[in-house]
């Protein structure tokens, strides 16, 4: 049990991939070198190690329309993994609009929620109390020594989640559903991807997923898709 809290505090990214897929959103894993502007969306998950360059690339991507997600701890150490001596999120402090002037692990016998919108999430692992600084609070804690204190901030098009959460991911899902169109997945197993003018699906789980249709690889009809299956039909 430990250790596999351990493993997701340390790193939730593939965690976080597989939910945008299940949820039908197409997700990449890019490097920070690389082009921003290839993207709508680009969450930052816990990036704790960040230097100028990064924040003002984020910063010239979320000025350009992007949407930018950064997650607690990002920010607090430099190139060298020295913490920083300014308060987090570091070197995001004022592209974020917030400051942590409160944070803990947390110990097992604590219960810790975020409120957003109407729904509510458990925090686990950790969390920061965040004062605002230039962005808007759109989501708090919901018990304790936080109790109604912003737990998620939003400063134009950069949003700040200071706490680990294993539905972390359904949260950046909410997000990223304001800014991208995205349709209901039929099972959560089933990719959909638009090509142009035809529609390819490929099924990831070991069972047949019932669905009809013609299948233009095959030239047959079919009505359901085999377990790691392809099927690729004409978007109507």
């Amino acid at each position: 049990c430990n250790n596999k809290t351990e493993t997701f505090v340390e790193d939730d990214c593939w965690d976080i991939f597989m939910t945008l897929n299940h949820k039908n959103i197409h997700a990449d894993f890019i490097h920070k070198d690389s082009d921003f502007s290839k993207y709508k969306v680009i969450i930052f998950p816990h990036i704790v190690i960040a230097d100028e360059i990064l924040e003002n690339k984020i910063n010239s991507f979320s000025s350009s329309g992007g949407i930018a997600i950064i997650s607690a701890r990002s920010g607090t150490k430099d190139l060298n993994a020295h913490y920083r001596p300014q308060k987090a999120p570091g070197v995001f402090r004022e592209l974020c609009g917030c400051r942590v002037d409160w944070f803990t692990a947390m110990p097992e016998y604590e219960k810790q929620y975020v409120q957003l919108n109407e729904k509510k999430y458990l925090v686990e692992s950790y969390y920061e109390m965040l004062e605002i600084e230039d962005g808007e609070s759109i989501g708090c804690y919901t018990e304790g020594f936080c109790k109604e204190k912003t737990a998620v901030v939003k400063n134009k098009n950069v949003y700040y989640l200071g706490f680990y959460c294993r539905e972390s991911a359904d949260i950046y899902v909410e997000i990223i559903r304001k800014y991208i169109d995205v349709s209901e997945n039929i099972d959560e197993n089933l990719e959909e991807i638009i090509i142009g003018d035809y529609k390819m699906y490929l099924n990831h789980g070991d069972y047949e997923i019932p669905y009809s249709g013609y299948d233009i690889i095959t030239e047959k009809e079919f009505d359901s898709i085999p377990p790691y299956g392809v099927i690729l039909v004409v978007n109507d």
